[in-house]
């Protein structure tokens, strides 16, 4: 009777033991994942004198390959379609807003832009380094965002030294390639 006593109380306790190593691996499943997931959002590159252009950033900790995105003005506004092999983390890339007078005329006037257009929405798709699709899906409120930047008197400062120097690395960076 002991025996079995002993035995039951083994296989319980090996029991735990397994359901706890299970949870263990789920989490470090999600923890790899996580590691490696892009995302992409919407935001605004300001210019001096209350001037912007839209932005989009991969705020995630993993490169977002083979880009398809569009970033589109609500209501009514230009739907701008972009695609690019790869955005790491970190990285940004900065669109100017067509107007209706062509591709030569564009809006900058964050007054302007917000009193046209309600919402800067992102969408689109990219794959993580793993090859998982993702799907990209990130909404902006310009009006809500402006208002409340002009009423916190936030004071840009230009600072244009880091972005040159990235810039110049990244150029750097692809001159090397292009030479092996």
């Amino acid at each position: 009777m002991a025996t079995e006593i002993l035995t039951g109380a083994l296989v319980v306790i090996t029991a735990y033991y397994a359901w706890q190593n299970l949870r263990m691996v789920q989490e470090m499943r999600a923890a790899r994942v996580a590691a490696i997931q892009p995302r992409l959002v919407p935001t605004v590159e300001h210019l001096p004198a209350g001037h912007a252009n839209l932005r989009v950033i991969n705020v995630g900790p993993g490169a977002a390959l083979d880009v398809d995105i569009h970033l589109k003005l609500d209501p009514g506004g230009p739907d701008i379609h972009y695609t690019t092999s790869v955005i790491p983390a970190g990285e940004f890339h900065d669109f100017m807003i067509p107007s209706d007078g062509g591709a030569d005329s564009v809006i900058t006037q964050l007054d302007v832009i917000t009193a046209t257009w309600e919402l800067f929405r992102l969408t689109g798709t990219c794959r993580d380094v793993s090859g998982a699709p993702q799907s990209v899906d990130e909404r902006l409120p310009l009006r809500e965002y402006w208002a409340r930047r002009k009423a916190a008197l936030h004071v840009w400062h230009d600072e244009p030294l880091p972005e040159i120097a990235k810039r110049l690395k990244n150029i750097e960076k692809l001159l090397k390639k292009s030479v092996k």
